[in-house]
């Protein structure tokens, strides 16, 4: 084909992907902000609620918030509010253009380094619309995803760019990118091991010898190890990272393989998705030893397959891109309470994308027409199942309804469900999710706060009571919880426990209005002094 051709269809093929997601994530522009972290990120975070500005930036370099160091994510949202304010569909939408642009970008570093438009073209569409990747991009709390997904394959771009003609110079532009994709999220902790791979197929520099390739990304491991190092630091701090007791070594190493085998499957058949599957140790089970003995002879047979066509370059490549960049979240540093997660198959699955592609390819002889009628009508129907899994993220009661159908005794969803229903004067409904939520999980803290909440607002007392009993056997250092228990009591007129309870409130937290407003008249029934 030449040039002008080739330029047009390029172009087209651009313009097409560009259209699909629009097609697909387009209706998120009605979407609402959540309450699931939607609020640290933005519309409850005061500094990112200021916009840009010196003090924020200097914010977003040394905070740990939210658990995480990704300076650049908050930096992103604070440009988001600085042009549109809160409006949460202009939010969406940077998530959805940043995703196009993406996807876009993907295909020209795939055809530009292979010099193969059809195949580059599957695995971006894929990329485009798989229905694993609505999470990252209908959550605007997940910006990071997206935003680290675009300096991601801008750096391979910059570094296929310094492949074909090495410079100090070009060097220096993929440590530049790679730094930007470090400040977006630390996942790209692994993109120097993706270049190295990428050394292999599709530019086939391995002629210049493994010392040679390994040395030119040693200074690109260590801005990669800092990066780690940073974001340990900020999960460790923030109590994310779970203990050795709740989460035993041998359970991770089990999920781990299960957690793999769950998003290949997902892959190929992505259905009962959810915005949380909870963790078996999480609610005091264990991982089951013989699915994730099954998920490991899977594992090691799809590994074996890879190698044997190692020659093809694209099927080993492929799978340790999609294996190797999953280590971060796979699960052996358990951070959460989740057994995986959708948002974290986001650049991962391009390993596995980029096989099928070729592989397909291969298969139909390299020809354009028998290629086109089968990689076209699976682009559609993933695309018409991504569409159907981003109207699920319209609204969180519907998000969370939906997480339950797919994973039944969800006490997240459950719990978060609750909540939902509780701002919309549901007091039966709220009431029977929070039950739910802390059968499933009994040492769930805020659960059975949320439960005493209910039933007090509901005006049944003794229920309240025992509900805030438990919440703060688990949390002793919840103010709130201590308020309204304080309350519940004063409602049964049992003044002296209320009283205990208002001074229990005030030392963790010494300017509570509610506590102190309560406290008074609390004291002046029972004729304290200090009342």
């Amino acid at each position: 084909m030449s040039g002008g051709p080739r330029r047009l269809g390029r172009g087209l093929c651009c313009l097409a992907l560009v259209g699909l997601v629009l097609a697909v994530f387009g209706q998120v522009a009605g979407h609402p902000f959540l309450d699931y972290d939607d609020g640290e990120y933005v519309y409850a975070n005061p500094v990112v609620l200021s916009g840009l500005s010196w003090e924020g930036a200097r914010w977003a370099l040394v905070t740990n918030h939210a658990a995480n160091w990704h300076p650049l994510t908050w930096l992103s949202h604070m440009a988001d509010v600085t042009l549109f304010g809160t409006a949460a569909g202009a939010h969406h939408l940077v998530n959805v253009l940043l995703h196009a642009a993406t996807a876009v970008l993907l295909f020209l570093v795939l055809d530009r380094s292979t010099g193969e438009p059809p195949p580059s073209a599957l695995a971006a569409m894929l990329f485009a619309v798989h229905p694993l990747h609505v999470e990252s991009v209908a959550w605007v709390a997940e910006r990071k995803d997206v935003l680290c997904g675009l300096l991601w394959v801008l750096t391979v771009a910059v570094y296929a760019r310094y492949a074909r003609r090495p410079s100090a110079r070009r060097w220096l532009a993929v440590a530049g990118a790679l730094f930007l994709a470090l400040l977006a999220k630390p996942m790209a902790v692994t993109l120097p091991f993706v270049l190295l791979l990428l050394d292999a197929w599709p530019l086939r520099r391995l002629h210049r010898g493994a010392r040679t390739l390994v040395l030119e990304k040693v200074p690109l491991l260590l801005l990669a190890a800092v990066a780690a190092a940073l974001t340990w630091r900020a999960q460790s701090a923030s109590g994310a990272t779970a203990g050795a007791e709740a989460y035993p070594f041998r359970d991770r190493l089990l999920n781990a393989c299960l957690a793999y085998a769950v998003y290949l499957r997902q892959t190929v058949w992505p259905a009962h998705l959810s915005v949380f599957y909870p963790h078996p140790c999480s609610v005091g089970a264990s991982v089951d030893g013989r699915a994730a003995l099954g998920a490991l002879v899977l594992l090691a047979a799809l590994t074996a397959a890879a190698v044997w066509q190692r020659r093809r370059g694209y099927p080993l490549v492929g799978w340790l891109w999609f294996a190797g960049t999953l280590v971060p979240v796979i699960g052996l540093v358990q951070v959460g309470a989740q057994a995986h997660a959708d948002r974290y198959t986001y650049l991962p699955l391009v390993g596995l994308f980029v096989a099928l592609a070729w592989g397909l390819w291969d298969a139909v002889g390299r020809r354009w027409p028998p290629f086109a009628a089968v990689s076209i009508p699976l682009a559609l129907v993933l695309a018409g199942t991504a569409w159907l899994q981003t109207g699920h993220w319209r609204d969180r009661a519907t998000l969370y309804a939906h997480a339950i159908a797919s994973t039944g005794q969800n006490w997240l969803a459950w719990n978060n469900l609750g909540l939902a229903r509780l701002d919309d004067g549901d007091l039966a409904g709220a009431e029977h999710a929070f039950a739910v939520a802390v059968q499933a999980k009994p040492d769930y803290a805020d659960g059975w706060y949320n439960a005493g909440v209910a039933e007090l607002r509901g005006g049944q007392l003794l229920p309240a009571v025992h509900a805030y009993r438990q919440a703060l056997a688990l949390d002793a250092a919840n103010p709130d919880a201590w308020v309204n228990l304080g309350i519940a009591y004063r409602g049964l007129r049992r003044e002296a426990e209320a009283l205990a309870c208002f001074d229990r409130a005030l030392a963790l937290r010494s300017d509570d209005p509610l506590a102190l407003g309560q406290r008074a008249p609390a004291a002046r029934v029972r004729g304290s002094p200090g009342g």
